[in-house]
């Protein structure tokens, strides 16, 4: 509601900007309070589980699921992935994000799993390191074995976020990795 609120506010003030209306009455709407969305993510042990299960199943997909939850990166940061992105002399990174790019360093379990994924993708002849739709495959067929809905690549970016400020890393430097504004 709060959000239909705010575009009907903008509608308004932009309407009083070119002369079309003299108020805006939504400014005079109380607007309820919003409860925060519960965000998805995994406790250590359940992350675990949910990784034994999948790679299990299919140790492509299992990677996929661990690098996001070990790298923080969005769903399309991972799909513009390339082979040259990932700098393994120094264990970084190079993410194409959503307002820039930058490197990120890698922990050594996410470079473990990099280097099959690129050798998988340099098999296949391709740049690519996941497609987009290998990623929606991979996800829909991990919720099906895990039996969790919650299992998404944005929740593994949650997991990672929490997992940071845990593990007692400094807000700032949780920011810096996750390639946020703010925290």
């Amino acid at each position: 509601m709060n959000h239909d609120l705010r575009t009907l506010n903008r509608l308004f003030e932009v309407a009083i900007r070119h002369g079309l209306v003299a108020d805006n009455p939504v400014r005079r709407v109380e607007r309820p309070q919003e409860e925060e969305p519960e965000t998805d993510y995994f406790e250590a042990e359940e992350l675990g589980e949910i990784l034994a299960t999948v790679r299990a199943r299919d140790p492509f997909r299992g990677d996929v699921v661990e690098l996001l939850a070990t790298t923080g990166l969005r769903r399309a940061e991972l799909v513009r992935l390339r082979t040259k992105d990932v700098n393994l002399r120094t264990d970084t990174l190079f993410v194409v994000g959503k307002r820039r790019s930058e490197s990120i360093p890698l922990a050594p379990d996410a470079v473990e799993i990099l280097k099959r994924l690129i050798h998988r993708a340099r098999g296949m002849a391709r740049d690519e390191i996941v497609t987009l739709a290998e990623l929606r495959q991979t996800f829909r067929v991990a919720r099906s074995w895990v039996g969790d809905d919650r299992l998404h690549p944005h929740a593994m970016r949650h997991t990672y976020a929490t997992t940071l400020v845990r593990s007692g890393a400094p807000l700032h430097v949780v920011q810096r990795l996750m390639r946020v504004r703010t925290v």
